[in-house]
């Protein structure tokens, strides 16, 4: 990896110019949170029935995962995954 000369780099704002090149900075998106799932719901004036917010909200829960027979928090994780799944219905 080569050194860059720390009197080359100049930093405005989300830009970076090294060497003559620009660069931007790019975030990663951040995952829906449940709250901003049900804010968009309302904000859609209502227009969705409420089983488009229940089928958001069930695309939103985590998946199951698979464990061994003696790995009591994935049983438990798990049983709450479903009770939640079915308690939307």
């Amino acid at each position: 990896m080569t050194e860059t000369d720390i009197s080359t780099v100049l930093i405005e704002g989300e830009y970076a110019t090294i060497n003559g090149v620009k660069y931007k900075r790019l975030e990663e998106p951040k995952p829906p949170t449940l709250l901003g799932i049900v804010c968009e719901w309302c904000d859609d004036d209502n227009d969705l029935p409420c089983e488009e917010l229940v089928n958001r909200i069930e695309q939103w829960l985590p998946d199951e995962f698979e464990y061994d027979d003696f790995d009591v928090y994935g049983r438990v994780w798990n049983d709450a995954l479903r009770t939640i799944k079915e308690k939307l219905r």
